[in-house]
């Protein structure tokens, strides 16, 4: 059985929020020099958790390309509420879904990226019998419908943030520049959304839903936990 793979890098992830969180709850009253040094800290620390997100996704999935790593960077932000705009349609398609043949060979959840405000949750929980059907697709439509998105103007700086790491740590990687301009485009023309590279597929089979970190550490992870433990 597959042991999950929210363990340690989830921790440290978290661990770096709270720092970022605790940073910003200083109080007001302190100088403009330390004010500006506070900020400092808090723009590195997040670079540092940018860091060590896309260093695991390239160990992880060393196949990624620009687009994959927007696609997480976006999922972080906006979970799974831009694919959610009819509860009967996204049943149906997950029933289509389960259909389908699967390579297996993906872990069964792993977080999104630098923030873990989400969790991508693999369908063989369902497929192997670990997680019923209805209480994975609850805990999908939860986290759907309770999600306050950023928007659009509140998601491109901080794309930018991640595409300066993304060109400091890998300025060969395939088709990057290419792939920059193109999901600049849709930008601009109000698309925050992304799909998954067509090589990305290929290789990793990919099939998941995005649930809401919460909902899963409160729903589903005891579920798994159980599971592979026995």
């Amino acid at each position: 059985m597959k042991s999950i793979t929210i363990t340690r890098y989830t921790i440290i992830l978290l661990a770096l929020i709270v720092i970022c969180g605790c940073q910003g709850r200083r109080s007001s009253s302190q100088s403009d020099g330390a004010s500006s040094t506070t900020a400092d800290e808090s723009i590195a620390t997040t670079r540092d958790s940018i860091v060590a997100a896309l260093q695991h996704m390239m160990a992880t999935y060393p196949e990624s390309s620009l687009l994959d790593i927007y696609k997480s960077s976006f999922q972080n932000r906006f979970g799974p509420g831009h694919i959610v705009s009819d509860t009967v349609k996204a049943k149906a398609y997950l029933d289509w879904e389960l259909q389908q043949p699967f390579q297996r060979h993906n872990a069964y959840c792993e977080p999104t990226l630098y923030d873990g405000n989400f969790v991508r949750v693999n369908l063989e929980v369902i497929k192997d019998s670990i997680v019923p059907y209805q209480k994975f697709f609850d805990a999908f439509i939860e986290s759907a419908t309770t999600t306050q998105m950023p928007t659009i103007e509140q998601w491109t700086p901080q794309w930018y943030q991640i595409l300066d790491v993304v060109y400091e740590l890998y300025p060969d990687m395939a088709d990057i520049d290419r792939d920059r301009d193109d999901i600049q485009s849709r930008l601009d023309h109000g698309i925050y959304q992304g799909e998954h590279s067509r090589h990305f597929v290929d290789c990793y089979d990919p099939h998941y839903r995005i649930i809401r970190r919460d909902v899963f550490e409160n729903r589903l992870k005891p579920i798994i936990d159980a599971a592979i433990t026995e």
